[in-house]
């Protein structure tokens, strides 16, 4: 039976683990997804997909998202999931949260977003229906928006109108654009469940995160490039740093650095 850490036994642990890191430095090094230990280990993980179980519809198009991946196209799991997307009642908030009403979508844009177009237009009515007057997406009987579930509607989105070429009304993403804004914390991140101050004034945010700095700063990035606001430009790559080593590949040209 494993045992749990407790009070200073895990002060301990942790401090051996960062010793063993200060004093055996390890060097930097980076493989290809060609690489046999990446492979191998894509692999062992498909194999417990192949058995893997879940009752939302998300977990079900994850799965099957992970085959569709690996270039298994014709896996069953991806079957099963295209099925469940089409048979669910996806107006049924408590069976489809906006988290899976999310993932499934991005799921349908990836696998055919030709063959399954109109499946995907009546996502992304169902994704609109549930914006709430402010912007945002949230829990149904909350007042107040939700900055996890808002990523997962935004990119559904995003892909299904960059993969399926399905058009999203310019004034349903200005108001999330708003939102985003809005609830931005004074420290430049946000906050779980965002207070909403109704104007650019930012306020304190509750439940400020690292990841909820990312989902807000890319859910911006999505929003500014549905909006068009932001302008493609031809750039020229960086060199590399020092620290980088290029690995040659058999059969592949070697890139200018």
């Amino acid at each position: 039976m494993r045992q749990k850490l407790f009070g200073n036994q895990k002060v301990l642990v942790s401090a051996l683990l960062l010793g063993v890191g200060f004093f055996f430095p390890q060097p930097a090094a980076a493989i290809t997804p060609e690489d046999p230990r990446v492979m191998k280990s894509v692999q062992s993980a498909l194999k417990f997909l192949e058995n893997a179980r879940d009752e939302r519809l998300g977990g079900n198009c994850l799965i099957a998202l992970c085959f569709k991946k690996a270039k298994i196209d014709d896996h069953p799991k991806i079957a099963q999931a295209v099925d469940l997307c089409h048979k669910i009642n996806i107006k049924d908030e408590n069976l489809v949260d906006n988290y899976s009403l999310g993932i499934a979508l991005m799921f349908l844009c990836e696998i055919e977003p030709k063959q399954y177009h109109d499946t995907i237009v009546t996502y992304v009515e169902e994704v609109l229906r549930r914006q709430k007057p402010f912007g945002g997406w949230g829990y149904p009987s909350s007042p107040r928006g939700d900055t996890s579930q808002t990523q997962y509607a935004i990119l559904g989105l995003w892909m299904a109108k960059n993969m399926a070429e399905v058009e999203v009304p310019v004034d349903r993403m200005e108001a999330a654009c708003g939102w985003l804004m809005r609830t931005q914390d004074p420290s430049g991140a946000w906050g779980y469940q965002g207070l909403d101050p109704g104007s650019l004034n930012r306020v304190a945010q509750t439940q400020v995160t690292v990841t909820l700095a990312a989902s807000g700063a890319g859910q911006l990035y999505m929003v500014a490039d549905l909006l068009q606001v932001t302008q493609n430009t031809e750039v020229p790559a960086e060199k590399k740093s020092k620290a980088l080593q290029d690995i040659e590949v058999p059969g592949k040209k070697k890139q200018e650095s």
